[in-house]
């Protein structure tokens, strides 16, 4: 396996990784820069279908936050932006649109966002439909996410799912204690 150094470039972390390492030198030398890392609202919490975007998205989040520490008093500040669904060529190809509760923002929303963000000195920028409560719960509960998460994804998955017997909990369930009549 390389060392992080050596990731490979074909990879958004490693890309990250290795385009802010290389300029550290001149950021710091300036005294007074911003790294911003556009990660996404999926990779704070894993969503159906999304899965390898939200690991890599997440990834970059988690290199800008310890970056953030490891460049703390050196004059480097470091900004991670969370968008939400955003208005691009590949959102226009989905089947998630406003009848199915998706409002996408436009790209210059989300530019302004960071902007605005950079100028505040703010570290973290969350865009999109509220999170906060969804995390907390994904926290505390995260069956019932993956149930109101599977639900929504009812009315955009058009293929055939398959079914779980009734015995079996569904995968996002928690298993259920047994309810045997004896006790060992």
């Amino acid at each position: 396996m390389p060392h992080s150094s050596e990731a490979s470039p074909t990879d958004p972390i490693s890309r990250a990784i290795l385009l802010t390492r290389a300029a550290l030198p001149g950021l710091r030398a300036s005294g007074d820069a911003v790294v911003v890392n556009v990660s996404s609202e999926l990779g704070l919490l894993g969503m159906a279908f999304c899965a390898t975007y939200g690991a890599t998205r997440a990834g970059i989040a988690h290199f800008g936050e310890g970056l953030s520490r490891e460049l703390y008093g050196e004059g480097v500040h470091v900004l991670n932006v969370f968008p939400g669904a955003t208005g691009t060529p590949m959102t226009d190809s989905s089947e998630a649109q406003a009848e199915h509760g998706f409002n996408y923002e436009s790209p210059e929303e989300v530019a302004a966002a960071t902007v605005a963000a950079m100028i505040g000195a703010e570290i973290i920028v969350v865009r999109g439909q509220p999170m906060g409560q969804m995390l907390t719960r994904n926290r505390e509960d995260p069956a019932a996410v993956g149930q109101m998460l599977a639900a929504g994804q009812d009315a955009l998955d058009r293929r055939p799912r398959p079914t779980t017997p009734a015995s079996e909990p569904h995968p996002t369930e928690k298993p259920r204690p047994r309810q045997d009549s004896q006790r060992r």
